[in-house]
């Protein structure tokens, strides 16, 4: 072998092994997001599953004699909030513009064990045209929006303008249609 063909053989060897690595390297760095994505989904499931057992109502359900209407977001007259243990969010709308970041809880208040930084966002709106037979106004759009690690952050505000533009980690999106049990 000549010093010329062994030259050509380090070469050779030299791309190989380096479109080997690069294809190592790139295996590693993307191997964390599978977690991340079933973590952003597991986030979103559970915080949709929590606001769509809540009710659809004209009233705010903590008392009904009060006439209080129910408005989107949470009726801060009352002092509503997400874990209070005798106030909490009891409509659907309350959730609306709803915002958590850094560490996550559930709705006992309890933290979330996730690895990593995320944070969501919730947006409720009503529909404004015929929706599966549902006239306009008696159904919500319940959309939920989670961001992590390794995705796009966050915007500053928790908007259906801002959210229009977002790229979360995780979307869902639900109906929910009005029950009023007041007669």
């Amino acid at each position: 072998m000549t010093l010329i063909e062994l030259i050509v053989v380090i070469l050779i060897l030299g791309v190989a092994l380096s479109g080997v690595l690069t294809a190592f390297m790139f295996a590693f760095r993307h191997s964390v997001d599978p977690l991340v994505r079933k973590q952003a989904l597991a986030v979103a499931e559970s915080l949709m599953e929590e606001v769509t057992s809540r009710a659809f109502t004209l009233e705010d359900l903590h008392d009904p004699n009060a006439h209080i209407a129910n408005t989107l977001g949470p009726e801060t007259a009352t002092g509503e909030t997400r874990v209070s243990a005798t106030l909490a969010f009891d409509n659907v709308d309350d959730y609306h513009q709803y915002t958590q970041s850094g560490t996550l809880t559930d709705a006992a208040g309890q933290a979330l064990g996730l690895q990593g930084a995320y944070a969501t966002c919730v947006i409720v709106t009503p529909t404004t045209s015929v929706w599966a037979g549902v006239p306009a106004g008696q159904a919500l759009l319940i959309s939920v929006y989670v961001f992590g690690p390794g995705g796009s952050p966050m915007g500053a505000t928790c908007t259906a303008a801002a959210m229009s533009n977002a790229q979360p980690l995780a979307r869902l999106d639900a109906y929910r249609t009005q029950y009023d049990p007041t007669p």
